[in-house]
This record gives C-alpha cells, structure tokens and sequence, in this order.
C-alpha cells in the first residue's frame, strides 16, 4: 500500500477547499493508497493573525466586539471544518510554516501537491514553497494533480522560481487551460489538464458520502452561492431574481460567513454553512446562480439548471470547465431573458464528464505507478 502525503489550501472556511480536498483523499484510498493531508495553516491565516487585521482599523468598543466574534465564529466553524475532514481523510499534525514541515516531514511514498489555487501566488501571498514541496528531496516522487494557478499570467520575477520549485515534479496536471498554458512557456513538458477532484465523484458517490440530513426540502427554490464583492452581487441579484420569478421558486442564499454577505434577493439564507449544508442544498435545488468554480463545477455535477457570473478576477478556471462542457453560454455578464427557457442538455454534458473522468484518473493511476 502506497502511502501519499497531499498537500493543499487548507486554512479558509470556503465549502470547495474542503470538499475538493477530501475527494482527491477518497479516490485515492478507493485505489488502495494511505493518504495523509497535511494540516498546513499559512502565516498570514492563523487566528491570531486574522483577529489583529480585523482589529487593525477600529477604536470604536462596540466595532470591536462584533468583528471579534465574528472571528471566534469563523474559526469555530474552520475547526468544526477540520473535523469534517478527518471523518473522511487522516490529517497530519498542525504546521505553520515551511521550517516546520522541513524539521519534521511527512514520510510518505508519493508527496503531492492537489487541487485548488495552490500556485496562485496572488492568494498566497507570494509563492508558497510548502505548496511546491521544497523541503522535500529532489530523489523523492513528487507529483501535481489539477493544481491550480488561477492567474493568467506569473509575475517575471517568479517564472525562474517556479520552474525551478515544479521540475523536480515527475508529473504535472492543472485544473485550467491556462495554467497548462502558463507552465508549458516556463519550459515544462507533458503538463496535462484535469478535472478538479470535486468532479471525480459522481452525484450518487457525493450523495453516499455526505451526511445530507442537515437539510429537508419544503418547497422549490432556486439556490445563490457567491464568494465574490459587492461589485457582482448586483447582477447576481438580478438574475436571481428574474428566474425566479419566471419559474416560482424561492431563492435561498448559502455563505460561510455572516449577515455581511447577504444576498438582497434572497428569501432564505444560511449562514455560517458547512460543507455538508453546500452539498445538500445543491443536490435539491431547481435552479442555481453562482460566481464561484466550485459553485460551477458542483451545478454541473448534479446536472443543475444555472447560469455562471464570472468573478472579477482568476476566471479563467471557471472558463475552461465551461469550455470543456460546452456550456460557455451559461456565462453572463447581464439578465440572460433570450437564454431563460434554454435547458441543459445533461446526456451531452454527462458524456463529456465520463470520458474527461476517465482520463483524470487514468493521469491518477500514472502517478501511482510511476
């Protein structure tokens, strides 16, 4: 039995870094490996860390409480998160930096680096060598699988880098079109493309894994999920709002944070949600409005109805699923009326996912044969 040490974003409260971490873990104990996630928190997320930036701006007593407990809840549920995942995958013990996971190493046969915008040196503050595996001999079998860039181009200060942190790889795969693109022009050869974990388990592989009765369906609704600003919140409402009213249906909102990022359209919202709460309100919606990869690639999965609002930035992850799936009209930037009564045609979509999964875990069994 191989043992893999995975390596990925692991220190927010979103629903996706979650969810695509413990898919990656069960498609690979399902092909008889030991997988062990490394708990790694970055520097700049550590609740001490967060709790000092909320502070930072405000000497009024009453905004300091509230932002403080905001902080306590948001880190509850990161713990609770953590939780979650070790109902399904071992995690290692706690490192919070690169001199730590150097000093004492995971002893592992595959050392991996998966999904989400690990290579995004924008979110991580710079490149992030823990994501790249430096402390870890260049002998030892390193490997990539759907890692993420995000961006759409890498700062020149950071291309010789990054190419010398990934050609110690021995295989490479990206979640996007243009992080194949962008590692291609660093000089990487055979760098292949895809699909995020979350996409390698089917509806009924999710249904039997998530414990769904955190969620009863009492009527219709139509399900928003953004993690974007205000700036797309306007357009999301909108659209929302007009299919909803077309179809009747109710809109119900899910965030990992609080009041602050509620959606005016919604009738019903969920705050402080886990990624149980995601999966089941996607699996019953009628129809769903997202600005967010997970969000797209979960309503796809589940053969929802949707339409997609680009984020202003790192879109171009979202573009190559939409691309691979033919779906690229489901991408909008305003109230979609000529596209309202336009079903997805999901036996053609389904097809296409079979034999993208096919190939995705094909790139899977290579690396754990090579």
């Amino acid at each position: 039995m191989k043992k893999i040490s995975l390596i990925t974003i692991l220190d927010n409260t979103n629903f996706g870094t979650y969810l695509q971490a413990i898919a990656l873990g069960v498609v690979l104990q399902k092909k008889g490996c030991c997988v062990e996630l490394v708990h790694y928190v970055r520097s700049f997320m550590s609740f001490k860390y967060l709790i000092k930036r909320r502070l930072k701006n405000t000497m009024n007593p009453l905004k300091w409480i509230k932002r403080l407990c905001i902080g306590i809840r948001q880190e509850y549920l990161r713990k609770n998160n953590w939780k979650f995942v070790k109902k399904h995958i071992s995690l290692s013990k706690r490192y919070n930096s690169l001199n730590e996971l150097a000093n004492t190493p995971p002893i592992a046969d595959i050392y991996l680096t998966g999904s989400d915008q690990v290579w995004n040196s924008i979110h991580n503050q710079g490149l992030d060598e823990v994501f790249y595996w430096t402390c870890i001999s260049e002998k030892k079998h390193k490997a990539a699988y759907a890692s993420s860039i995000g961006m759409n181009d890498i700062p020149e200060m950071e291309k010789d880098r990054m190419f010398q942190y990934l050609s110690s790889y021995n295989l490479i795969s990206v979640r996007e079109n243009k992080g194949k693109e962008i590692l291609s022009s660093l000089g990487l050869k055979n760098v292949e493309v895809t699909l995020d974990p979350t996409l390698l388990l089917t509806r009924g592989e999710w249904a039997n894994l998530i414990n769904t009765s955190c969620f009863k369906k009492v009527e219709p609704y139509l399900l928003v999920y953004s993690v974007e600003t205000k700036k797309e919140a306007s357009l999301i409402n909108s659209i929302a709002s007009s299919v909803a009213k077309q179809k009747k249906l109710k809109i119900y909102g899910i965030y990992y944070g609080g009041r602050d990022c509620k959606m005016d359209c919604c009738d019903k919202n969920f705050y402080y949600s886990t990624p149980e709460m995601f999966v089941s309100l996607f699996l019953q919606a009628d129809f769903v409005v997202v600005s967010s990869f997970h969000g797209t690639a979960f309503s796809i999965n589940f053969n929802k109805q949707f339409f997609t609002v680009l984020p202003e930035r790192f879109s171009s992850r979202i573009d190559s699923l939409l691309d691979k799936c033919g779906l690229m009209n489901h991408k909008i930037s305003d109230i979609p009326t000529a596209f309202l009564d336009s079903d997805i045609d999901y036996q053609v979509v389904n097809d296409i996912m079979k034999e993208e999964r096919i190939k995705s875990l094909a790139f899977i069994d290579k690396i754990l044969k090579s």
